[in-house]
């Protein structure tokens, strides 16, 4: 039950002395008092804190799994040529988005030249989408057409 719980995990641990335990309790109590008008804005201190809290944790694997492993893709020797299409390309595109100043003379050519890479892969992403969805369709065509019509 509750109680139980709540002797085993919270009473007994703070009566043997793991003082630490008060704040998560306090805070803990503080939830609850969404239910009482005059003291709801008490609610706001816990919530913004497992708020911030899981925010954080959603931002180190978000940082880890996308930002870390791009960078940790693109880092590669530079022994073949596809090493350096991706280098050049990866260069190129940082580039165009370089705006604290304009890039021109013999230099106005990485911007453009960038804009060209993002434009291919873009379309090639496209591309891979539409090819993916075209197969499925196929398949379901295929499906109906064969195995459940017998055509």
């Amino acid at each position: 039950t509750g109680v139980q719980t709540f002797k085993s995990q919270a009473w007994s641990p703070l009566v043997s002395g793991q003082w630490a335990l008060i704040f998560p309790m306090i805070l803990g109590l503080l939830l609850y008092t969404r239910y009482v008008p005059q003291y709801s804005y008490l609610n706001r201190l816990p919530l913004s804190l497992m708020m911030g809290a899981g925010a954080g944790v959603a931002m180190r694997g978000a940082v880890e799994s996308q930002i870390v492993g791009q960078l940790t893709a693109t880092m590669v020797e530079l022994t073949t040529l596809d090493a350096w299409i991706i280098f050049l390309g990866t260069v190129l595109s940082l580039s165009y988005f370089f705006l604290t100043y304009k890039l021109d003379g013999k230099a106005a050519w990485a911007p453009k030249l960038g804009r060209y890479f993002m434009m291919a892969a873009f379309g090639a992403a496209f591309g891979n989408t539409v090819m993916g969805r075209v197969s499925a369709a196929i398949g379901r065509f295929q499906f109906i057409l064969i195995e459940w019509l017998g055509l």
